[in-house]
């Protein structure tokens, strides 16, 4: 099955051709996730190390062992169950607890100016940490914008005027006849990727 919109003529997706409603169904996201996947970047993101020197394989492997006790409580509600869950949370906390005061120790007594390393650790463990992590700079119409005003600004524009523009692109559709809505649709969020 081929068919043209009234103002453009080139071929639907061929993902209608058939009886099969899985059949259709699968050729139809097949061919959406191709073009969703050509047209987002694939990021590929390290692990970096953990900064957390004092999360040992023991501790870790307790944490996962927490976890699945915690499913299991919650699948059902054996009190014997919830007070070896609570008693091993406690014991965990406590092992943790250790394991931090013996890393920082180690720490502040292996550094030159104890009372540094000291407010570091600190910070660090109230979530004070001077890292700022905002947006620095932001390419907005090929310039180059560092003031956060203006960057501020800029996507406080684009948030606003995004649902007016939805709307008008929905009323000018509305207007066009197009046999199939899901192909009109799909050629409107990709419009030169779909043949």
């Amino acid at each position: 099955m081929t068919f043209y919109s009234n103002s453009v003529m080139r071929p639907g997706p061929l993902f209608f051709e058939g009886n099969d409603v899985n059949t259709i169904l699968n050729s139809f996201l097949n061919t959406f996730l191709r073009h969703y996947y050509s047209s987002f970047l694939v990021i590929k993101v390290k692990k970096r190390p953990s900064h957390n020197s004092w999360i040992t394989l023991g501790i870790h492997i307790s944490c996962q062992c927490k976890r699945a006790l915690c499913m299991e409580f919650k699948k059902n509600n054996n009190p014997q169950i919830k007070k070896y869950f609570r008693e091993y949370c406690r014991i965990l906390s406590r092992v943790i607890q250790e394991a931090k005061k013996m890393e920082y120790n180690r720490r502040i007594l292996s550094t030159n100016n104890m009372m540094k390393t000291s407010w570091k650790l600190i910070n660090k463990e109230s979530n004070k940490d001077r890292n700022n992590h905002g947006i620095h700079s932001l390419n907005i119409n090929g310039m180059s914008a560092t003031n956060q005003q203006f960057i501020a600004s800029a996507f406080n524009k684009h948030l606003t005027t995004m649902p007016t523009t939805i709307t008008r692109n929905i009323i000018a559709s509305t207007s066009v006849n197009i046999q199939n809505n899901i192909s009109f649709s799909l050629n409107n969020v990709f419009p030169n990727l779909i043949p």
